[in-house]
């Protein structure tokens, strides 16, 4: 993604999500080309990064960051009533228990860098892959 954002600065929108859900949902990815002429380049890259991440391991010290800091950025966001009360309902509406923020962040933490490429080469085959370009 950086070659995209920084390097060549053909999107000024790139945004990946996972929404919580309690059945399986869509892992979006979203990129808003500035230029129609860099569409096929940015889909190219887009899909090489899925590619990479279903045949490599991402390295274990930069994974564990990663962990860190959604389990940090998470918990610094909780800074008032609302912010608590807003988040903690997503998490309330999938199981009925606040419980289901430990039991998320626990996952997060057994994952390994072998689990993120075992997901990624079953999740982002071409196979079940749909794309939409929507254009003016």
């Amino acid at each position: 993604y950086e070659r995209l954002m920084i390097e060549q600065q053909s999107v000024d929108i790139l945004w990946g999500h996972n929404p919580g859900h309690l059945d399986p949902y869509l892992f979006t990815v979203l990129a808003r080309v500035k230029h129609a002429a860099d569409l096929a380049t940015v889909r190219r890259q887009i899909l090489e990064t899925f590619d990479w991440f279903a045949q490599n391991e991402v390295d274990a010290e930069k994974f564990s960051g990663v962990k860190s800091h959604l389990r940090y950025r998470y918990a610094l966001s909780l800074n008032n009533a609302e912010a608590i009360a807003s988040s903690l309902a997503d998490y309330v509406a999938l199981r009925r228990t606040p419980e289901t923020l430990n039991r998320l962040y626990a996952i997060y933490d057994s994952l390994t860098p072998g689990t993120l490429r075992e997901a990624a080469s079953r999740y982002f085959a071409a196979a079940g892959r749909t794309e939409v370009t929507l254009s003016r």
